[in-house]
C-alpha cells in the first residue's frame, strides 16, 4: 500500500508540494481502509 501511495504522490505536478511520511510497511489493514486511503491521495 505504501508503494502505491508514494507513486500517486510522485505523479502530482504543479505548485503544490506533497510529502508522504510513512514507514516502509504497515500492518495488515482492512480492504476498505486501504481503498479509502488510496482515494484520499488521488
Amino acid at each position: 500500500m505504501i508503494f502505491a501511495l508514494r507513486k500517486q504522490v510522485e505523479q502530482v505536478t504543479g505548485e503544490v508540494r506533497f510529502v508522504l511520511e510513512a514507514p516502509d510497511s504497515l500492518p495488515m489493514l482492512p480492504a476498505a481502509v486501504e481503498v479509502a486511503a488510496y482515494r484520499i491521495i488521488q
